[in-house]
């Protein structure tokens, strides 16, 4: 921990400490009011009374709000590092830890840092210091009385009684919220992102309806959670009152047994209070425990997550050199499908691409063609068989060494609000302004950005909504070409472009040397590939080149007909 935050913690250890060392002094003012004061036997010390309260008075006003102030800087930093902690490890997911989980609901478990890290500074930090308190409030109590200390150890018995039971109850409640808030907000994330589609297929009432049961779920558990609350809340209230009165009409008899005054009385009142509060703050303490296991268990099923192979590859030398994979893939005996209990979606699948080759995938829409190109880029590991890049698998290469040398144009393309030259390079210094223009050029962009108010340095909107499909097209292969990429997989990425543009995109891109794999409905994109392979659900059916396969009569030339 840095030297400010430990400073911090130490700080609000001694302003506590400070506190509880003026709540001992105010039941003796009690008693020392009343019992000499009031009764006129030490008159002269009244001023000096009323100063030393007034004193008390602002010392406390000043140690809690110091004590308030850096109580935040700890919430604050400790925020900090458990939010960047918990985002580094998502960037380091595999991609079945998405497929199994909704962007808002990951988006939440996010938020929980912030809440855990002000708990565990506002709970659980004087948790040692409480229990001294309460030892020597304790002790101070039998020596005024043991009769109404015993009083007061029952009603903080009966608390922790109580604290438990209702825990119980608020914990399966929370289970239940949390993962209703989280279905609400993965819905509300994915509804935002779609509303063109939504609105384009007249689909809001659907998706109104969808969006609303959740939306009821939710409200129904926090009404369900608050009335309880309500409810159970009101108990430890009644045991408190309850020994309050206990306490005072025992302290009264006593008075009239001549065993106590009625300053004795009000300073045991004051003690008493005094060792409640840090007994209630140290059951509030396990009961916050409990109830914050569901938002722990949630933050715990991420950072216990495996991390990618291909992230634990990756070298931490900022200053290291790497070089390029030469663009050699082959693919031995693949086999993988999205889930174990079905039957797999590739079957013993088996490639060779040689350095700036080009390979097609083709076939009716899910036989695989997708598929194969995400276990190629990484996103996906095969249940069996082996995928190589220059002979090694990924797990041998080093991350930066892959990312470098590999990079995927798909059919999403998601464009930040920033400027072009931004959009282009990632934020990648490294990538100067001549290789962004040459890969624009490539992409047959370079035109169309000049175009524009600021060329390179104009700002899009978000998703680059002021540009026309083709053009956001044509700038994501531009942001993958300024890589400098020895492999590319074109995911259906050239739909977009009429047919000039895409045949000087794809010439440029095989000017360029690269290893190319290209997965496309439209088949005039692929007939000058080295190999095309078909496929039907998973399996090889036919490969070659374009004029064997036309010549064979197959499967391949129906579609080329259909087209």
């Amino acid at each position: 921990m840095p030297p400010r935050a430990g400073a911090a913690i130490a700080f609000v250890i001694l302003t506590t400490v400070i506190s509880s060392l003026l709540g001992i002094i105010t039941p003796a003012f009690s008693r020392i009011f009343l019992d000499r004061l009031l009764t006129k036997q030490n008159p002269e010390w009244l001023m000096p009374f009323t100063i030393f309260l007034a004193g008390t008075g602002v010392v406390q006003l000043i140690v809690a709000w110091m004590q308030a102030v850096y109580s935040l800087k700890i919430n604050g930093k400790l925020a900090m590092v458990g939010s960047t902690t918990f985002m580094w490890k998502i960037l380091r997911m595999p991609m079945e830890f998405f497929s199994q989980r909704m962007a808002g609901d990951i988006q939440g478990r996010q938020a929980s840092n912030s809440m855990i890290a002000e708990r565990l500074v506002d709970t659980f930090a004087p948790l040692a210091l409480n229990a001294a308190m309460m030892v020597f409030y304790l002790v101070v109590m039998l020596r005024y009385s043991v009769i109404l200390t015993l009083i007061g150890l029952a009603s903080v018995l009966a608390n922790l009684v109580l604290s438990g039971i209702i825990s119980k109850k608020r914990m399966n409640i929370t289970r239940v919220q949390m993962r209703d808030a989280g279905k609400l907000a993965g819905t509300t994330v994915a509804g935002i992102e779609m509303i063109e589609t939504i609105k384009a297929s007249g689909a809001e009432n659907g998706f109104f309806e969808k969006w609303a049961g959740y939306q009821a779920s939710v409200n129904a558990s926090q009404v369900k959670f608050q009335r309880m609350n309500q409810l159970l809340g009101l108990l430890p209230t009644l045991v408190s009152s309850v020994c309050g009165t206990a306490v005072l009409m025992t302290g009264v008899f006593l008075a009239m047994n001549g065993e106590f005054t009625v300053g004795m009385i009000m300073a045991f009142q004051g003690f008493l209070s005094s060792f409640v509060s840090p007994a209630a703050t140290l059951i509030s303490a396990g009961q916050t425990l409990q109830e914050m296991r569901t938002d722990m268990e949630r933050i715990e099923d991420v950072m216990k997550y495996p991390t990618d192979v291909a992230c634990e590859s990756s070298s931490d030398d900022e200053n290291a050199e790497y070089n390029k994979l030469s663009g050699s893939i082959e693919l031995k005996n693949v086999t993988f499908g999205y889930s174990r209990l079905a039957e797999p979606l590739i079957r013993d699948f088996s490639m060779t691409l040689k350095p700036g080759a080009r390979v097609a995938f083709v076939g009716a829409s899910g036989c695989g063609k997708s598929t194969l190109s995400k276990l190629i880029s990484g996103l996906y590991k095969p249940w069996s068989g082996e995928i190589l890049f220059d002979g090694k698998p990924m797990s041998e290469i080093d991350r930066s060494v892959f990312t470098g040398s590999l990079a995927v144009v798909d059919q999403d393309i998601i464009l930040f609000e920033d400027t072009i030259a931004n959009n282009i390079k990632m934020w990648d210094n490294s990538i100067e302004d001549f290789e962004m223009i040459m890969a624009a050029r490539d992409a047959q962009l370079h035109e169309d950005i000049m175009q524009r108010e600021g060329g390179y340095q104009y700002k899009l909107t978000e998703g680059g909504k002021d540009f026309s499909g083709g053009q956001r097209q044509r700038m994501e292969i531009a942001r993958v070409l300024a890589q400098d990429p020895t492999i590319i997989i074109l995911d259906e990425a050239t739909s977009a472009l009429d047919a000039k543009t895409e045949y000087d995109v794809v010439r440029s891109i095989k000017d360029r040397g690269i290893s190319c794999i290209v997965v496309a409905h439209r088949l005039s994109t692929i007939r000058d590939c080295d190999e095309i392979i078909v496929l039907d659900r998973g399996n090889v059916v036919e490969r070659g080149t374009h004029e064997e396969l036309m010549a064979h009569g197959g499967v391949y030339t129906q579609l080329v007909s259909n087209e």
